[in-house]
């Protein structure tokens, strides 16, 4: 039965995650309402430094690059061998940032058809590459984790061995189902490491990794879009665990601690935020999070992102 439903589950991710050449980049899960998240091996304490892994550059608006249409083409009528002696004629760190992920995407499809297995295991050995397996694997255990196969959906999501190598937006999907599924196992300790992460991940939505994707300027020019930082779900659960776990007063001198040495430490500034709320104080708690010219009130201009999408 679990055979038939892994099968079911996995055809209807392919569906919906599609094997486009040229996609746009993939859907960010949106931060708003009251649900889940963050890595592997995140530090024990709430104010501990963290590692995030450098998040790509947004792909500039170009022309792609004229081998490539070439190859895609060539692929398109069934040329293989044409598409494959075109990709390996190009040096892809050479390409700038778009045509990189394009080559990258396209590469492995052709490898894979000509039967180059050489070639496709340098393909996907660079750790530049993102398969569209690991959206495959994050969708279908949404999709167990949504039939209440829980121990199905902890089994395939572990099947990612280094998450911390991902791009940012599998490895923030990958992080949000970890976080829900020690939710729903009840282990809060781990759940609150991953909390801790998305914390972190939200705290550079000013910078060019998340802008670059979630920014509208044909709308709101050069302003940063703003996010609900008052309403989101992880913020909800950061505040529950605080209270469950009785150390918000020690997490609240943490990151006082914390930006009395650095100022501009958003991670920290939110966490102080949240545990204001978890100690009761919460005028104190909306006065720090209005600190932040990009959290969303209602009476701010709201500057929705583009391309955010609730997962799981």
């Amino acid at each position: 039965m679990l055979k038939t439903k892994f099968a079911r589950y996995t055809v209807s991710s392919l569906i919906v995650t599609g094997i486009a050449v040229f996609a746009a980049p993939a859907l960010v899960p949106a931060w708003g309402g009251s649900q889940q998240a963050a890595p592997p091996n995140p530090p024990a304490s709430d104010t501990a430094a963290q590692t995030a892994t450098p998040s790509p550059a947004p792909i500039p608006a170009a022309k792609t690059n004229p081998v490539l249409r070439e190859a895609l083409l060539a692929m398109r009528d069934n040329r293989i061998e044409d598409a494959r002696r075109l990709l390996k004629s190009v040096d892809v760190k050479s390409l700038d940032v778009g045509d990189a992920r394009r080559w990258r995407s396209l590469a492995p499809i052709v490898a894979l058809r000509a039967g180059d297995r050489a070639w496709l295991k340098a393909i996907t050995d660079d750790p530049q590459y993102f398969g569209n397996s690991i959206s495959m694997v994050t969708t279908t255990t949404a999709r167990l984790m949504q039939d209440g196969a829980f121990e199905q959906a902890r089994t395939l999501i572990s099947t990612i061995k280094e998450p911390e190598n991902l791009d940012e937006v599998p490895r923030r999907r990958y992080l949000e189902l970890r976080a829900r599924l020690e939710q729903l196992d009840n282990h809060p300790a781990e759940e609150r490491r991953y909390i801790n992460q998305l914390i972190a991940f939200v705290s550079r939505w000013p910078t060019q990794s998340c802008q670059g994707c979630h920014a509208r300027p044909s709308k709101f020019g050069d302003a940063i879009t703003t996010l609900p930082l008052s309403d989101l779900w992880f913020a909800d659960r950061y505040v529950k665990l605080m209270q469950k776990q009785g150390d918000a007063a020690v997490v609240l001198a943490q990151t006082q601690k914390a930006l009395a040495k650095n100022p501009g430490d958003n991670s920290a500034r939110l966490k102080l935020a949240y545990a204001l709320r978890a100690t009761g104080q919460e005028a104190k708690a909306i006065e720090t999070l209005r600190m932040f010219p990009w959290a969303e009130f209602p009476d701010r201009e709201k500057r929705t992102p583009l391309r955010l999408e609730t997962f799981p």
